[in-house]
């Protein structure tokens, strides 16, 4: 669809990085219980879980760190590809 006209950015943060998450909607603070995922969906190691919300939907969980060096290696290859 057509991107909309405002975007809603989680910023997250390790102990030496921060990176902004553009995400669909923001939830807000919720207690929840994390599931393991799957064998088949553990190659996205960006994802450290899931959840079961409220209204039943599924809710991935992310890995910050993971997603932070998964961010480092995008930006180191396209500096290489740019040099």
């Amino acid at each position: 669809g057509d991107a909309p006209s405002s975007q809603n950015v989680v910023v997250v943060e390790t102990a030496d990085a921060r990176l902004g998450v553009v995400v669909d909607r923001i939830i807000g603070t919720n207690q929840t219980v994390i599931k393991q995922i799957s064998k088949l969906q553990r190659a996205a190691r960006e994802f450290s879980g899931a959840t079961i919300l409220g209204d039943g939907s599924v809710s991935l969980i992310l890995d910050v760190p993971q997603l932070m060096n998964a961010a480092g290696r995008l930006v180191a290859r396209k500096s290489e590809a740019v040099a």
